[in-house]
């Protein structure tokens, strides 16, 4: 499901506090092209708190024909989460999944789709040593998760890595296969879809409020 091996970084590390996961492609030259999508900030790096979502993304993409692993954001090389000016650090975290009426909409347009907020971090003085998922965040993230009933998110997320890669694989297969899809534009969305590895479940909730 991921990757082997880590990137020589060299420098600093992101994202060490909370594990965050991307979606990475070899180029021709040997050097990892990292997915993003273009976002009212400019191009920025799609990271997933949720493994789980991260293969259902790399899944779709794979449907699609682009071939990608899972990785950790720790992992890559800081310059990825550059913006196109150098003026700061941008990320787009997925929170969840659009839906319109308990249907999930994975594609919007030419990125694949997504409930997310953008994580900015302004610099004049190069790179700085942090890049995590601020507090503003999580506590939506929190919010979220706790109107689905995840209140034990972090716990499950983190043991979800430990798992042996068989039952990663029939996670992911439950998923593909539970999921009901629909084509929507984003507006139209009013739901939230997160996926619960531990019960193999989808939950709908509201995004009035979040």
């Amino acid at each position: 499901m991921k990757e082997p091996g880590n990137q020589d970084i060299g420098r600093c590390a992101y994202f060490k506090e909370t594990p965050v996961f991307v979606l990475v492609r070899s180029r021709e030259d040997g050097s990892l092209d990292t997915a993003a999508s273009m976002t009212a900030g400019g191009r920025a790096v799609v990271c997933h708190l949720s493994f789980v979502h991260a293969l259902i993304d790399l899944a779709y993409r794979s449907s699609q024909g682009m071939q990608y692993f899972v990785r950790e954001a720790n992992s890559v090389d800081p310059d990825v989460f550059a913006n196109a000016e150098g003026s700061g650090l941008i990320a787009q975290l997925r929170l969840a999944w659009p839906a319109k009426n308990r249907k999930i909409v994975l594609a919007q347009g030419r990125n694949t789709a997504t409930c997310a907020r953008l994580l900015y971090h302004g610099t004049s003085t190069g790179f700085p040593a942090r890049f995590e998922v601020d507090d503003e965040a999580m506590e939506q993230v929190d919010r979220l998760h706790e109107r689905a009933g995840l209140f034990a998110w972090r716990d499950t997320y983190r043991e979800l890595l430990q798992w042996p890669f068989e039952r990663q694989k029939r996670t992911l297969e439950c998923a593909l296969k539970s999921m009901e899809t629909a084509e929507a534009r984003l507006m139209e969305c009013r739901e939230a879809a997160l996926f619960d590895p531990e019960f193999g479940q989808w939950h709908f909730v509201s995004l009035e409020g979040l």
